[in-house]
């Protein structure tokens, strides 16, 4: 019996092992805009970037957290809801990229062979807890997103064998409609980001904007 065990720790610690090494593959095709590395079409790999790129745009805002006094079970919550939140996201920018596909280049495309390459492309939010340095932050961020966008790019053209400029239209019109509907749940009167962030961490307290408007009026 005991043997039996051991191989199949060994058996498991293999299989964690090759997901690590497909994990980083990608992540690591993702960074460097390499279409052709990484293994877009595994969902466990896609998922698992997915859900680190929401954790990590989560902690870039610490101070957020920090001043809200979010702990324990909240930030734990917290963070799986910022992760989910990211997937959900992925999941709609796909489903965009479908549509303009269909729309404009008669291309029949399914979920499953977008939502793997769309999250593959969220490798660079990995960096998002990097929005948290004072000043250079919104700069950061937008410089993730278009890495993130150029991601994308890079991986349509080789996963679903799309021409450079049919790839960039796609991937173009997903990402800016993906930052339409962001712009609907942080900044429109309805700010439903923030709603969800106060029900989850169960803070009423002060939110990203909030600490934007303070700084501004001090400068003021």
């Amino acid at each position: 019996m005991g043997g039996i065990v051991g191989l199949s720790g060994t058996c498991e610690d293999e299989d964690m092992n090759d997901y690590l090494g497909a994990l980083f593959a990608t992540l690591g095709a993702s960074l460097s805009l390499n279409g052709d590395g990484g293994n877009v079409r595994g969902w466990a790999v896609s998922v698992g970037i997915g859900l680190v790129a929401g954790v990590s745009t989560m902690l870039g805002q610490w101070a957020v957290l920090a001043i809200n006094r979010v702990r324990g079970l909240r930030m734990a919550m917290t963070l799986l809801t910022s992760a989910a939140g990211m997937l959900l996201k992925g999941a709609i920018q796909s489903a965009l990229f479908i549509l303009l596909g269909n729309l404009f280049l008669g291309v029949d495309l399914s979920l499953s062979q977008v939502l793997p390459l769309v999250l593959a492309s969220y490798g660079p939010f990995w960096f998002g807890f990097l929005v948290v340095l004072p000043y250079t932050g919104p700069g950061i961020a937008r410089i993730l997103n278009v890495w993130v966008l150029l991601a994308m790019w890079s991986f349509a053209i080789v996963s679903l064998g799309l021409t450079r400029p049919n790839a960039l239209l796609l991937t173009l019109g997903a990402w800016l409609g993906a930052q339409l509907i962001d712009w609907c749940f942080e900044l429109a009167p309805i700010r439903l980001a923030t709603r969800v962030f106060r029900w989850v961490s169960g803070s009423e307290g002060v939110t990203s904007d909030d600490l934007m408007r303070a700084a501004e009026d001090r400068r003021v």
